[in-house]
């Protein structure tokens, strides 16, 4: 369960936003309610064991583990990881070699799969706010900015894509160029992946959330388990 992003906004009781049924609904980023539909993996394993007077004897196990995808979150994911694969092929350089499904993972988190309104109305996967320099990919736009842990809210100049290509570009380009990103390269000049990259993505300066790259890392075993990156 996760208590309201937004805090005290709502009441002193935390678990009180989406109508008080935090297991069946989720708010990623405390403005916008939505329906979990839970999928079931079911994992059966058979052994077989020959008894001492040569009788076969087959027993099973059964394995019922719950995973809060939903269809439309599985379906977001695979278009992002495709569409990035496919903007890959422009990109010249070290960068080239960036893990799609490591950022898919990002950015799910970061966009509660693609339904925050960063997302939705400004093409902005990645939280990016505007800097001097990033005209060239889009334009500022103000939107609410959750400081400190998400526990205080404030008005921040990001920037609003006219397309995902123009976001890609904007991505790639903080990450290849911006110095504050140096952790996310091995010694051999190759990127790193998965919890490497996001353990080095939270050393940033502006990455206040200790626990970032774990949170990310939960989305990125469950995309994973289920195929989306192929």
């Amino acid at each position: 369960m996760q208590r309201d992003p937004l805090g005290y906004v709502d009441g002193m009781n935390l678990m009180e936003y989406v109508g008080s049924n935090v297991v069946n609904w989720i708010d990623p980023i405390g403005t916008e309610g939505r329906k979990v539909n839970y999928t079931v993996k079911i994992d059966i394993s058979a052994k077989i064991k020959t008894t001492d007077e040569g009788h076969i004897n087959l027993s099973s196990e059964v394995t019922t583990k719950i995973i809060d995808l939903s269809p439309e979150q599985i379906e977001w994911a695979k278009k992002i990881f495709h569409d990035f694969k496919k903007y890959q092929n422009k990109i010249k350089g070290g960068c080239s070699k960036l893990d799609a499904c490591t950022l898919v993972a990002q950015w799910a988190l970061e966009t509660g799969y693609g339904i925050s309104k960063l997302a939705r109305d400004h093409n902005n996967l990645g939280g990016i706010k505007h800097r001097s320099g990033y005209e060239k990919f889009g334009t500022k736009v103000k939107h609410v900015s959750h400081e400190e842990n998400r526990t205080r809210v404030e008005i921040s100049e990001f920037m609003s894509y006219q397309n995902l290509e123009k976001f890609y570009g904007n991505y790639v380009h903080k990450i290849c160029v911006e110095s504050i990103y140096k952790e996310v390269y091995n010694e051999d000049k190759s990127i790193k992946k998965g919890k490497e990259y996001y353990d080095a993505i939270q050393k940033a300066p502006y990455c206040l959330d200790t626990n970032y790259s774990e949170e990310i890392m939960k989305i990125y075993k469950k995309i994973k388990a289920f195929g989306i990156c192929k």
